[in-house]
């Protein structure tokens, strides 16, 4: 499931609308890199 949202999400046009729509930029990663992110994130 997540490769299928992480390929959804680098399209051109859902990036545009993510970030027309609600000023958001959208960044796809395997569920190891988000724990990874999410771990340094918290020990800050």
């Amino acid at each position: 499931m997540n490769a299928e949202l992480a390929k959804a999400v680098r399209t051109a046009d859902v990036t545009q609308k993510f970030v027309e729509q609600i000023h958001l930029e959208l960044l796809a990663s395997s569920p190891e890199e988000f724990a990874d992110f999410h771990k340094t994130d918290q020990e800050r």
